[in-house]
């Protein structure tokens, strides 16, 4: 068997074409939370009443929307680099026209191999691989919007409760210095809106950044992923008159922020792309499967490289 590194990219490297991905995505999820901050003022100001979960489940349709269009955004972009590398790299050229509306895409690809069924195989590799994500994108943005849901539900009552306590500390300082408490009282309602979209506001980037980075992150790693399996079971055969086979290989950040067991994982070699890394023990097909737990997901920048 031939090996050849397909992506010829370091986590790094990947990570930094992630990076540049999610600074375009970032506006749109920002935009959300500036709105729920807005709304929270807005209606406890009105009222002296702030339903947290019912305010967080109006944006529901908003999250899912915007987690759909991170998730196409990221396959569009990352999906198909390994059939873009093999063509480069392996003297294969692929002569399809592959279109998905699904994806807002369209391929143009000239391979160029002695498989006489390749053009079939081809078309199969890109059908199936379009209704997986469509699947994965329907599926996944339902249980991040629940996920979304439920923290924004918490992170309002937070503000709230927040809120309502710097109003009390400063009323008790207005007594203690012996001022006038009387417009402060009267203006309650307005004080405690603005305590608490101040707070909100003070969660607005963060908030932003960890739901596009794990999005991005999850869609880039589930897409290469999904890729390379179909390939293997393609059984494509290049002009060397070898089936093409995909192995892959974890490649972690190695950094001060690095946890111990992704930087022990780091290098290990999958032969098989339907196996499974071993990470910190647990077992998981690719970086953030959802085989790992949260201890292993959150905030992971290692990836997976494919090698033909």
């Amino acid at each position: 068997m031939t090996t050849l590194n397909l992506s010829q990219q370091s986590a790094k490297t990947l990570d930094i074409e992630k990076r540049k991905l999610e600074a375009k995505l970032l506006p749109d999820v920002k935009r959300i939370f500036r709105n729920i901050s807005i709304d929270a003022r807005n209606l406890y100001k009105a009222t002296g009443n702030l339903p947290s979960r019912e305010l967080a489940s109006n944006y529901n349709s908003d999250f899912t929307k915007e987690i759909r269009d991170i998730y196409r955004t990221t396959i569009k972009k990352f999906g198909f680099q390994i059939r873009k590398d093999v063509e480069k790299k392996h003297g294969l050229f692929f002569d399809v026209e592959y279109k998905s509306e699904l994806l807002g895409l369209e391929l143009k690809q000239s391979i160029s191999v002695v498989d006489e069924n390749i053009n079939d195989k081809l078309d199969n590799i890109n059908n199936e691989f379009a209704l997986a994500a469509t699947l994965f994108i329907a599926n996944q943005s339902e249980q991040q919007t629940e996920f979304i849901e439920d923290t924004n539900g918490k992170m309002i009552e937070t503000a709230l409760l927040v809120g309502s306590l710097l109003y009390e500390e400063d009323l008790q300082k207005i007594r203690r210095e012996g001022g006038n408490d009387n417009l402060f009282i009267k203006n309650k309602k307005t004080i405690i809106a603005n305590n608490i979209k101040k707070n909100l506001d003070s969660k607005i980037d963060g908030r932003s950044e960890l739901i596009v980075n794990q999005n991005v992150g999850d869609a880039e790693s589930w897409g290469r992923q999904k890729e390379a399996e179909l390939l293997n079971q393609s059984q494509l055969v290049s002009t060397r008159e070898e089936i093409i086979k995909v192995s892959k290989t974890w490649s972690t950040i190695l950094d001060s922020s690095t946890r111990t067991d992704h930087a022990i994982a780091d290098g290990q070699v999958v032969d098989d792309v339907d196996g499974f890394f071993l990470v910190g023990g647990e077992q998981g097909k690719r970086p953030r499967d959802d085989s790992f737990s949260m201890k292993n997901k959150a905030n992971c920048r290692c990836v997976a490289i494919y090698s033909v």
